[in-house]
């Protein structure tokens, strides 16, 4: 039987405040794509989308999120959701990956 590793989700503690490492992902994919696109407009010369890159980049940073926390809540405790519908905009409890 395989063992999963005890590893706990809470990289760094500054005071109050936790850094999750699921979080940091979060936001190392954000830079990076961030990065990479801006790369690809310069390298292409997407003149036309660069001018709306800001925009269009801050939408899918949004919809990731917001995505992300509705499939959770979609997909595994519907129930619970729908008798506490506050706890849904409680994403420091947890409940952004789902797989």
């Amino acid at each position: 039987m395989l063992t999963y590793p005890d590893i706990d989700p809470v990289l760094l503690h500054i005071g109050p405040l936790q850094l999750r490492w699921y979080g940091l992902m979060y936001v190392l994919g954000f830079v990076a794509c961030y990065y990479l696109v801006r790369h690809q407009i310069r390298k292409f010369k997407l003149d036309d989308f660069e001018e709306h890159f800001e925009n269009i980049n801050l939408v899918l940073i949004l919809s990731v999120i917001v995505g992300g926390r509705l499939g959770y809540v979609l997909f595994y405790n519907l129930g619970h959701y729908l008798h506490h519908p506050l706890e849904i905009f409680a994403t420091w409890t947890g409940g952004m990956s789902f797989h």
